[in-house]
């Protein structure tokens, strides 16, 4: 075996490693920018701004499961039953919420 097919061995070995590693970090990864933009809707003062970033991230979330070809009721739509809670959620304490949205 030559050095430049050993080479390219070790090359494939490494990527198929980090491949392997990544696939078990990245969904640990996801949850980050959930947590950080769903804790202002804890809130009132924040609870608004932290809805809007939340409905970005779900937004992007289900565009993902669309383009994947997840099932659409169970995984799709999943994001837009969660927002529709919080947006629930939200509309319920806050009285300017419900003056904007009637």
């Amino acid at each position: 075996m030559t050095e430049a097919a050993k080479t390219q061995m070790y090359q494939i070995y490494i990527k198929k490693r980090l491949l392997r590693k990544s696939g078990r970090l990245l969904p640990r990864l996801n949850g980050i920018p959930a947590t950080v933009t769903g804790v202002p809707c804890i809130f009132p003062r924040t609870g608004l701004s932290g809805a809007i970033l939340m409905t970005g991230i779900l937004g992007g979330a289900m565009a993902s499961h669309l383009r994947a070809g997840s099932p659409l009721f169970s995984h799709t739509l999943f994001n837009v039953y969660l927002d529709g809670l919080m947006w629930a959620g939200l509309w319920l304490r806050d009285p300017g919420i419900r003056a904007l949205l009637p």
